[in-house]
């Protein structure tokens, strides 16, 4: 394939390779493209990125109680919260290896989490 075609099939395929619902085939020859096109790693990093940032902001809560419940109570809703935790990855950078407990989980080159002590690795899709 050419790089053109490499870059649109991403960014089409962008959303499933980052929540690693993605084809092992499809993945495997996109991993290929992100290690030689730098515009495509800028890309999937920066919706990674976003996400994370997604997830920090969203659990910080922004309304004192008392003003959350009487919202709730006149827009008629049930404040239902997720369970804390259950929308975040299994690792995040800078977190604790979720595997050994020792090392720091970071991206690599290619946008995987790895951990160095243990070498455990979270990509978008396994590999």
């Amino acid at each position: 394939m050419n790089a053109q075609h490499d870059c649109q099939l991403l960014l089409s395929s962008i959303s499933d390779y980052v929540d690693g619902d993605l084809r092992q085939e499809l993945c495997a020859e996109l991993e290929r493209h992100l290690s030689e096109c730098e515009n495509c790693r800028v890309v999937v990093n920066t919706l990674r990125k976003t996400i994370d940032l997604y997830h920090v902001t969203a659990a910080e809560e922004t309304l004192p109680e008392d003003v959350r419940s009487r919202l709730f109570y006149r827009l008629e809703l049930n404040d239902v919260r997720p369970e804390a935790g259950a929308h975040m990855l299994a690792a995040r950078p800078g977190e604790l290896c979720p595997n050994c407990g020792q090392g720091v989980m970071d991206y690599d080159g290619l946008l995987v989490l790895k951990c160095p002590a243990c070498g455990f690795s979270q990509a978008g899709c396994s590999t």
